[in-house]
């Protein structure tokens, strides 16, 4: 007769509670620093390519050695920027640091499948080692705006 393993909910809520912490904590200095629009970060750039898409401009500059400020593909620009920069820019912020938190959430879930098959149920450092391997990028990440997890 075959033993199925009980999964240790404990060790899986201790996780969870350690993950949301870290995405707290992340989150915290964007989010505090979103009063000001026009700031070092690219979270200006993306709302300011939003609202340059909905007024149906040019993204990109046409005149040569002219700044790019806008470096991220255009259709990002579209799809997340365009409909997000019809709200204030803390709202904007806070959600790009959701949408932040739900792609490392399925980077690391969809490691643990491509590792295992199965995305659930499985031993709880496979959950957390991507999140501590990754955490010094995902920073990086949430703290300048980028939204290279996301676009993973």
């Amino acid at each position: 007769m075959l033993a199925v393993a009980v999964p240790n909910t404990r060790a899986y809520a201790v996780n969870a509670i350690a993950f949301l912490l870290l995405c707290a904590a992340f989150s915290l200095l964007p989010i505090l620093g979103s009063h000001k629009i026009h700031d070092d970060k690219d979270y200006s750039v993306w709302y300011a390519a939003g609202q340059v898409i909905r007024a149906g401009a040019a993204l990109y500059p046409h005149t040569p050695g002219a700044r790019l400020e806008y470096m991220y593909p255009p259709f990002a620009a579209d799809v997340i920027a365009a409909p997000l920069s019809l709200l204030h820019f803390p709202v904007f912020v806070i959600l790009c640091e959701l949408a932040n938190i739900a792609a490392w959430i399925a980077s690391c879930i969809l490691a643990v499948y491509l590792v295992t098959g199965r995305a659930w149920f499985q031993h709880p450092l496979l959950y957390s080692l991507p999140v501590i391997v990754t955490a010094p990028y995902v920073w990086d990440v949430f703290l300048l705006g980028q939204i290279n997890l996301f676009l993973l």
